[in-house]
């Protein structure tokens, strides 16, 4: 998907619309790991797994066989525990459009929570400005609601946050997400441009140097990070050669270099070590993951791989073979006559 498409060129939020049957738009709208936010949203079809709460069908279909997004109510989850759903990243809206947000919710079973939209503008610490609330049991029926989306000539995105009641009977349910007469520019600040012709399509961001960070792989017009499960030396082998850089000193997991703040786009690499890319390795699929950004992948590379000297065939030489980072490699060691 690619969000911005040039300088000027106006576009439709209507490509981010989701009823959640299928897998491509689940995964796009994600959990969250904002402070606060507990728990995750669950894909869900037919009924809740707690009686008396939840709906039974999806808004779509209207059938057990549709997919609906719900938050959870149940033990362990206490009264007060928030669970965030996050929208993609999306670009500005141009001030000219009236842009609006709809979609339906349900919200039945006694000790109902809450259930609130936020909008968080890109690449600010902030907690989201409420756009809509709605709290209580509201019967065991799907209602819509629209909420009219700011125009801040910046990108920005949609969070929808279920805060759990005083029951387990809370359950809270979305489905038929989608945006009308949102029409976008790019915004400057959060544009996201492609790599320079020639570039491996994959960087390091905020480490100590140039040779370490958080490593981040362009794809569908975005940067996104790589989740650190099953990440290891091989793998941080193949990002330091791509750039370049010698070999991998360490595969970090854990957001050493810190947390993105867009897509996760790699989970589950198997690399062998010898590919030339990390995109030529084994994952599981682009933007399939678990994965929250406290576990994003980081890498520290060592200098530059070292060429071969010039060899005087005339000089007494020895051959040595040694082994370096589980790599068999043969050198030319030159004895001093």
């Amino acid at each position: 998907m690619l969000w911005l498409t040039g300088a000027g060129m106006p576009m439709s939020l209507s490509q981010f619309n989701c009823n959640f049957d299928q897998i491509q738009c689940r995964q796009q709208w994600r959990g969250s790991d904002r402070p606060g936010s507990t728990w995750r949203w669950t894909a869900q079809k037919g009924r809740t797994p707690s009686g008396g709460t939840g709906p039974t069908t999806d808004k779509t279909t209207g059938t057990i066989g549709g997919t609906y997004m719900y938050f959870e109510a149940s033990y362990p989850r206490r009264q007060g525990d928030r669970g965030e759903m996050l929208s993609p990243r999306l670009p500005a809206v141009s001030e000219e459009a009236t842009c609006q947000l709809r979609f339906s919710y349900h919200m039945y079973g006694n000790g109902m929570g809450t259930l609130r939209v936020l909008v968080l503008q890109s690449n600010t610490s902030q907690a989201g400005a409420e756009m809509f609330s709605i709290s209580g049991n509201r019967g065991n029926q799907w209602h819509m609601a629209t909420v009219a989306l700011p125009s801040s000539g910046r990108d920005f995105y949609v969070i929808f946050q279920a805060i759990r009641g005083s029951r387990f009977s809370s359950d809270i349910a979305v489905d038929d997400v989608e945006f009308v007469g949102c029409t976008t520019v790019p915004s400057v600040s959060g544009a996201t441009m492609p790599p320079p012709s020639g570039s491996p399509g994959v960087r390091l961001v905020g480490g100590r140097n140039a040779m370490s960070g958080r490593v981040e792989v362009f794809h569908q017009g975005q940067w996104g990070s790589v989740c650190d499960d099953q990440w290891e030396i091989r793998d941080a082998n193949v990002v330091c050669r791509s750039l370049g850089f010698g070999l991998a000193v360490d595969a970090q997991c854990c957001a050493a270099a810190g947390r993105g703040s867009g897509r996760i786009w790699m989970d589950e690499l198997r690399c062998s070590g010898q590919e030339s890319s990390l995109t030529s390795c084994i994952f599981d699929g682009w933007g399939v993951n678990d994965c929250g950004h406290g576990e994003d992948a980081a890498v520290v590379c060592s200098g530059a791989m070292p060429t071969r000297p010039p060899v005087d065939p005339n000089a007494p030489k020895a051959d040595l073979v040694f082994n370096d980072f589980e790599m068999l490699s043969s050198m030319n060691l030159y004895i001093e006559q």
